[in-house]
């Protein structure tokens, strides 16, 4: 399998890669360190809060003296202005294909994917020093997350009413990769109704009071060892979600 992406790569880079690409999904890090922290994933397709779900929990450990943090995440993009938060670690700063191949050779990375556009992301051990992680991640990445040898590993898709999904997506309708971050979407969707099984589905509203309760209510089950279930109306939500982004990407085809 040969690197499909936008980017000007070397011939062997091309190889190197396509080989990792080919063994992605026996990809283990090499390491015992992280055996006594737990690692909280974040998912759900584009514009759908997981910045805010994320940060509101971390506030929430924040407020009861818990040690939680997001760790990283590095990227052989560009950094986006105003965008990205201070823990992306970007080509701006030095990561390259090559330095993220290296990296993913010797099994360093908890996880690493490659996005549509061809970019690969990553994140380090280095970061995850809190006994919690909570973080936005790829959907092909949580099985990385749970062969790393984390005590905990908690997966949350986040659903939200369709109308608020538009109000968010007309903030990002000017973006010219706009129909392929719906078409993701739309995988991502797929993802969750296909391993609904193995997720917590979770239906949350847009407002800072709405998601500081489903922060609150995540925190306490992870902190007392209790199991966190799906809402019951989260997967009517996907299912919402996922019509509208088929039509989206279909009337822009």
């Amino acid at each position: 399998m040969r690197y499909t992406g936008d980017m000007a790569l070397s011939p062997e880079l091309q190889e190197r890669l396509g080989k990792l690409i080919e063994q992605r999904d026996n990809y283990a890090y090499a390491s015992d360190q992280l055996q006594e922290k737990a690692f909280v994933a974040i998912l759900g397709p584009t514009a759908v809060g997981k910045s805010t779900l994320t940060n509101a929990c971390l506030q929430e450990c924040r407020n009861r003296g818990i040690s939680a943090g997001i760790g990283d995440t590095i990227t052989t993009r560009d950094r986006r202005i105003g965008e990205d938060p201070p823990t992306y670690i970007t080509a701006n700063e030095g990561v390259t294909f090559e330095s993220m191949i290296d990296q993913i050779e010797r099994g360093e990375l908890v996880n690493w994917s490659m996005h549509g556009t061809g970019h690969l992301y990553g994140s380090t051990p280095e970061a995850m020093v809190h006994d919690y992680t909570i973080a936005p991640i790829m959907p092909d990445s949580l099985p990385m997350m749970r062969s790393a040898g984390f005590a905990e590993v908690l997966a949350i898709y986040l659903a939200i009413p369709v109308e608020q999904w538009k109000q968010q997506l007309e903030l990002r309708q000017d973006d010219p990769k706009f129909v392929g971050r719906m078409s993701e979407a739309i995988s991502e969707l797929e993802y969750a109704k296909k391993h609904k099984n193995e997720l917590a589905l979770l239906a949350i509203e847009h407002g800072e009071a709405p998601i500081h309760q489903k922060a609150t209510e995540i925190i306490d089950k992870l902190v007392n060892g209790e199991v966190l279930t799906s809402d019951l109306n989260a997967l009517d939500l996907i299912d919402e979600m996922l019509t509208f982004a088929r039509t989206m990407v279909n009337g822009n085809s």
